[in-house]
């Protein structure tokens, strides 16, 4: 059973990307403004277009196996991808790693359910394999050596972690190990935190977006959606690093269009 065909997994991921730099969103590039000369709003929608064949083929893979397969190769070649035809730094990295853990849970549960998916997402990491860990080390590695500031943060690829939930947790104490700390935007734990703990914030955004529907709100576009789900959001976690947000509204958008084939922008 196929609960989205490989082409429509591929089809929505890159509507989920181009849509979201579109969004007024402050601080951020958008259809208005470039962010600076690297974060410019061409290179988001080209790299966003270009990791569609890697998402199209991690959907054939699981489709095919009855266990879940090794799958982090895929996210690795899904940030190789997204340079294709384009210039500025790695963009669209925290996009790729907080949406991968999300398709491969919901098509490994057959269901499109966002909550339901967000629910079963740390059972799933934990069936993931060694081998993963190790593709998602040299995905990381090979998103930091393509931004200048961040190419420090490289690190030596570890074959010590069971599966992609230990290597987020064991990571995560890294971090928090560093010293004086990293206030940089690159290596802060904000995703192992949102992935480890079931997407608190992501779970808020949808609750933002299903409130606003069960209490008959005009629905004024999916730019003014997710705009007002921005301004809250930002209020209610507010240390959080606008970037994460942002690769959170790709989530979003996924989440939303494949439970609903009567979206519309």
């Amino acid at each position: 059973m196929k609960i989205l065909s490989p082409n429509e997994v591929a089809r929505i991921v890159q509507v989920a990307f181009v849509l979201e730099p579109i969004v007024d969103k402050i601080g951020l590039t958008t259809r208005y403004s470039d962010f600076n000369k690297n974060l410019k709003l061409e290179n988001f929608l080209v790299a966003g277009i270009n990791v569609g064949d890697s998402f199209r083929e991690l959907a054939e893979r699981i489709y095919k196996s009855n266990n879940l397969p090794i799958t982090y190769d895929l996210a690795l070649q899904a940030q190789k991808d997204s340079f294709k035809n384009r210039k500025g730094t790695k963009l669209i990295y925290g996009g790729i790693i907080s949406l991968f853990p999300l398709i491969i849970t919901q098509l490994h549960i057959q269901s499109t359910d966002p909550y339901k998916v967000l629910d079963n997402v740390k059972n799933i990491l934990k069936k993931t394999y060694k081998k993963d860990t190790l593709y998602l080390q040299e995905l990381e590695n090979f998103a930091y050596s393509h931004h200048p500031n961040h190419s420090k943060y490289m690190f030596e690829v570890k074959d010590k972690y069971k599966n992609i939930f230990d290597y987020y947790e064991k990571d995560l104490i890294a971090i928090g190990e560093v010293k004086p700390g990293w206030s940089d935007r690159a290596k802060t734990g904000s995703s192992n935190k949102e992935i480890l703990n079931g997407y608190p914030i992501l779970k808020s955004m949808l609750d933002l977006f299903f409130n606003n529907i069960k209490n008959n709100k005009p629905y004024l576009g999916i730019s003014e959606t997710s705009e007002e789900i921005d301004s809250l959001i930002r209020k209610s976690f507010p240390n959080a690093h606008i970037q994460w947000l942002a690769d959170l509204h790709v989530c979003l958008l996924y989440l939303i269009i494949s439970n609903n084939k009567k979206f519309y922008v």
